[in-house]
């Protein structure tokens, strides 16, 4: 007998089923796009997700954010496994809390980008993920609404100590646009720019160009469990 519209399904997630033929992965983003303004999920994209690992299908996290953020988000919400952090430059292994492949920037190429951002950029501020946390330049933290105060704080050449997994810029006064678009052109083909939208700020950083197996050949040093055949992107909400 069918169910009634709005009646309760007592089958979580059967609705999916159909549409899961054949995917062996889902790489999903979290903020603004599986996530609720909360760091949240939805029911639906909580019935989807369990709906997902029960048919056996491996459920990735793709995201700008670190390992120390992403973590508790991905237990909240259910998910275990491999994820890809800080705009592809780690792999992370949610389950043990390690790290199974890093492409950071050498330290002195992200020195060499600072130079050139600052020439470009004049007043331009930075402030670096490391592997061993987090630093920033002094002012980065004025006029924001939400800072870290275990962070280090010194000149960006100073906290650049070591190979930097995301450098990152703001200006107190420069449009967001024309800030993304002259940090996309000092850092050329030595960097990938992209844009950090990690609640609850918005600014260009700067990564290792990483390659993935979607955009080519280059074999990785690690493997999914089972090659994906086509893509899904759960409900978003």
């Amino acid at each position: 007998m069918a169910q009634a519209p709005g009646q309760h399904d007592p089958v979580p997630g059967r609705r999916y089923r159909g549409a899961m033929d054949g995917i062996r992965l889902v790489a999903s983003d979290l903020d603004g796009t599986l996530l609720l303004p909360d760091e949240t999920v939805s029911e639906r994209t909580r019935a989807a997700l369990a709906a997902a690992r029960a048919a056996g299908i491996t459920v990735v996290l793709v995201s700008g954010r670190q390992p120390r953020s992403l973590g508790p988000i991905a237990e909240r919400i259910g998910v275990g496994g491999i994820a890809i952090c800080a705009n592809g430059a780690l792999v992370w292994d949610l389950d043990t809390g390690t790290m199974v492949d890093a492409t950071p920037l050498a330290a002195e190429l992200a020195a060499r980008l600072v130079h050139a951002l600052r020439d470009a950029i004049p007043g331009v501020l930075f402030a670096v993920e490391l592997e061993g946390g987090f630093g920033r330049e002094p002012g980065w933290a004025e006029d924001l609404t939400a800072v870290r105060p275990e962070a280090l704080e010194a000149d960006a050449l100073e906290l650049i100590t070591g190979p930097v997994i995301k450098l990152l810029v703001r200006h107190p006064t420069l449009a967001f646009a024309e800030l993304a678009e002259r940090a996309r052109q000092a850092v050329g083909d030595d960097a990938v720019a992209t844009w950090d939208s990690t609640p609850p700020w918005s600014w260009p950083s700067a990564t290792c160009p990483t390659t993935w197996p979607c955009c080519s050949g280059r074999e990785l040093p690690w493997r999914w469990p089972t090659p994906p055949r086509r893509s899904l992107t759960p409900p978003t909400r």
